[in-house]
């Protein structure tokens, strides 16, 4: 009992402000060598806390002393802290520590600045952020900080991630947690094993700590960051956003949560209602009545973010967005499921967490990944993903924003948590034919034929948008070419489920080739080279490797040789085949014709690369580069 009542009052008082710490405390001898040693900052003391009561009030504090060594680790300097009119600012100073521990300057009121968190395109926006700038010139120098905030509700619970950079060392830090019972919320630790959890009759106290974490040398390409460093996810079970109580208990009760909060948003006006009557056939079948209303719906409305109190989650009605012409993404998916509703279409609400870096969610842990809304169409089992805030993505495509990945549905009779399109190898797809014509000075006339789809297709999805001379200039960024002159272009755009463009160009290249004596050098791909995606990857690593997309390439080039040349040699024929992916290259001459035909074939399939099998799949990829880059060999005829 005396040990348990001791840990309870060492938990309450876990949180202490720093800025009375003596000097001595902020020179480097007090700093271990093994944490000095490839470090650009310490983190001397982190203590962070939060505090929720059953009125739904929330209290955050953080108190920090760091050490920036140099200037690598400036950014360190630097705290945002922030806050909207739900918020209020309690704390937010600084102090500054030169090298032998002496105050040189004191950071408080005017000296913190304050900003709108404008993003440069949302019309309504509340967030805002203090920013504290306690960079100095001399290192090292050493930095308290101490801020904190108070709000009327709130929606998540912070995680803690106590090492977010490399080379950055602790020396402690924790976070704790005052709620008013043990099950106010959940835990989701992730090598982080020092955790103390206590309790008395009217609150739980709960702390987790690290101590001395030697700095990292950095993190492991293909593969998530989050899952590389320690971290405590921290998931409110019930919550009250801007009046609106809610739930992360299951995915069943934050979905039903959604649903409510978009109640009563989906009226279309009589003068809409009359349009679409007049434009959708009554009896068109569900792919078709959302083939016309979408394109109604790109081709009237535009996107702009709203990130206002409750309508940072809540839709616009769909007659003030149509009214308007323009909303956010769930007041422009609102619209479409409204005008798909009034049809006789059902159709779902979807929240997801899009963009190519969103590979943190985990089904298994209820909790907010999301930061977009976009629409599901069940159409009979063969499920459509409407993309509602764009006004060139095609019908049904989904692309690297929001494929293969977790989405939570509103209004659904079956689990709500369902998983998007993942794209195939066979549905992007970059195939490139090539004819050059060389002559013996080394310039050539080269007619190519390039054809993407898919995923493939987002470097021009914009093709039909840019000017012809900012088209001109991204074509010259694509193409490996040292030097061209683009005499002729044309192309076509697919715009699908599976979106297809093509692309004609004829070109007159200098410099193709190069001459040493007698002998001529081709460079087998001078168009357009894979990448070596495992350039700068260590074969000695701790993590897998993930590949995330599927994709193929074929690469079809002919050489018309000089006549002046002969053929000496050419490179011989590769094929490596494996669990992660298929490549081939041969290069082949036509004596009659005197001509050559490079040939690459590559399949990049989805997969997980053990860490152990790393040298292999590295070796995958040099061996694409280098064959890319290897060379025929001609010698003038006598």
């Amino acid at each position: 009992m005396i040990k348990k009542l001791l840990s309870i009052l060492i938990l309450i008082q876990a949180f202490t402000p720093l800025a009375g710490q003596g000097l001595n405390n902020f020179t480097l001898a007090e700093i271990p060598d093994s944490l000095l040693s490839n470090s650009n900052v310490i983190i001397r003391d982190q203590h962070e806390a939060q505090i929720i009561d059953e009125a739904f009030n929330y209290e955050y504090k953080i108190s920090q002393t760091v050490t920036i060594l140099n200037a690598t680790g400036k950014s360190y300097a630097y705290q945002r802290l922030n806050y909207d009119a739900n918020t209020k600012v309690t704390l937010c100073q600084a102090t500054i520590y030169n090298k032998h521990g002496k105050v040189v300057k004191k950071i408080r009121g005017n000296d913190v600045k304050d900003y709108s968190h404008w993003d440069g395109f949302s019309v309504a926006l509340d967030d805002r952020y203090k920013l504290i700038d306690a960079s100095y010139g001399e290192y090292p120098y050493t930095i308290t900080f101490e801020m904190g905030t108070k709000s009327k509700g709130y929606y998540n619970l912070r995680s803690w991630f106590p090492l977010k950079s490399s080379k950055v060392a602790i020396v402690s830090a924790s976070m704790t947690i005052e709620s008013p019972h043990e099950n106010a919320f959940r835990d989701y630790p992730y090598l982080v094993e020092n955790i103390e959890k206590a309790q008395t009759p009217q609150k739980a106290f709960y702390k987790a700590s690290v101590s001395n974490v030697k700095p990292r040398a950095g993190f492991e390409s293909y593969f998530p960051t989050i899952k590389q460093v320690p971290h405590i996810r921290f998931v409110a079970n019930e919550f009250k956003y801007d009046g609106h109580h809610g739930s992360f208990k299951n995915w069943r009760e934050y979905s039903d949560w959604n649903s409510k909060l978009q109640e009563g948003r989906d009226i279309l006006s009589d003068e809409l209602k009359a349009k679409i009557d007049q434009s959708v056939p009554s009896d068109a079948d569900d792919e078709t009545k959302a083939r016309i209303l979408y394109d109604w719906l790109q081709s009237n409305t535009r996107y702009v973010s709203i990130q206002l109190g409750i309508g940072g989650m809540q839709t616009m009605s769909a007659e003030e967005v149509a009214s308007n012409g323009y909303s956010d993404c769930k007041g422009l998916t609102n619209l479409m499921k409204s005008m798909l509703k009034h049809t006789g279409v059902k159709s779902h609400y979807a929240i997801i967490g899009a963009g190519a870096d969103a590979d943190d969610f985990d089904p298994d842990i209820p909790m907010d990944y999301f930061n977009h809304v976009f629409l599901c169409l069940p159409n009979q089992g063969d499920t459509i993903w409407l993309e509602c805030t764009s006004q060139t993505t095609p019908f049904g495509y989904l692309g690297y924003f929001t494929s293969d990945r977790w989405a939570v549905l509103t209004e659904s009779d079956n689990h709500p948590l369902v998983r998007t399109k993942a794209y195939s190898s066979k549905d992007n797809t970059k195939n490139l034919h090539a004819i050059v014509y060389l002559n013996s000075n080394g310039d050539a006339a080269v007619k190519t034929n390039l054809a993407f789809q898919g995923t493939l297709t987002e470097n021009f999805s914009d093709i039909e948008l840019l000017p012809s001379d900012e088209l001109n200039k991204k074509l010259h960024r694509y193409f490996d070419l040292n030097h061209f002159d683009l005499n002729s272009k044309k192309f076509s755009y697919k715009k699908d489920i599976i979106p297809q463009i093509e692309i004609d160009l004829d070109l007159k290249a200098k410099g193709l080739s190069s001459t040493s004596g007698k002998r001529m050098f081709i460079t087998l791909n001078t168009i357009d080279k894979t990448p070596n995606r495992a350039k700068g990857i260590s074969s000695s690593r701790t993590y897998d490797i993930i590949q995330k997309y599927a994709y193929s390439v074929s690469d079809t080039i002919i050489y018309h040789l000089p006549e002046n040349y002969a053929l000496e040699s050419v490179p011989k024929t590769i094929e490596k085949n494996y669990d992660f992916g298929n490549f081939k290259a041969e290069t082949i001459y036509d004596e009659n014709k005197h001509q050559i035909t490079y040939t690459k074939s590559l399949t990049v399939l989805k997969s997980r690369i053990p860490a152990s099998n790393a040298k292999t799949w590295i070796d995958f990829w040099k061996s694409i580069s280098k064959y890319d880059r290897k060379k025929v060999v001609l010698v003038q005829k006598i």
